[in-house]
């Protein structure tokens, strides 16, 4: 394997593709930032439009999102991340979409507290979906600037 080299015209070194440590502290930075941005467009539509029922509640370390009932962004998120939780917290997620006539939905991370992930299957759900987050690390020259394309984020 190389030192170095490029792909679609991004440079890629040795350094830039050092491997991620995938832990629990990852996963709960990664699935925070997602719950975070959940609350911050609940909040906006609260804002915008008074009276949607738009509401978000921190259940379990992570937050259940209601932005009402056909969108996707309506779903409990981060859950169980910060440790052991109880039936109770599940009760808890469970009511705040019951309250809004709402089936429960939840992006749950394989590394959630096992007894949080257990009560979807003894409570008679089931997996609908997955998804898969990737990421990689990035040093100041693991990308050219010039490959960057127009109004891409970068730090300066």
């Amino acid at each position: 394997m190389s030192e170095s080299g490029t792909l679609d015209g991004l440079r890629y070194t040795a350094e830039a593709m050092a491997p991620l440590i995938l832990d629990l502290a990852l996963a709960r930075r990664v699935e925070m930032v997602e719950a975070a941005s959940a609350v911050d467009r609940v909040e906006l539509l609260q804002t915008i439009k008074p009276g949607s029922g738009a509401a978000a509640e921190r259940i379990a370390g992570g937050y259940a999102a209601h932005r009402g009932a056909e969108s996707p962004l309506t779903q409990a998120v981060a859950i169980g991340l910060d440790g052991a939780t109880t039936q109770g917290d599940f009760d808890r997620m469970e009511s705040f979409y019951r309250e809004r006539d709402q089936p429960v939905r939840a992006e749950v991370c394989p590394l959630a507290d096992a007894a949080f992930v257990e009560q979807f299957g003894k409570r008679g759900y089931r997996v609908t979906e997955f998804t898969n987050v990737m990421a990689r690390t990035f040093s100041p020259n693991s990308v050219s600037e010039q490959a960057l394309p127009p109004g891409d984020c970068r730090k300066d």
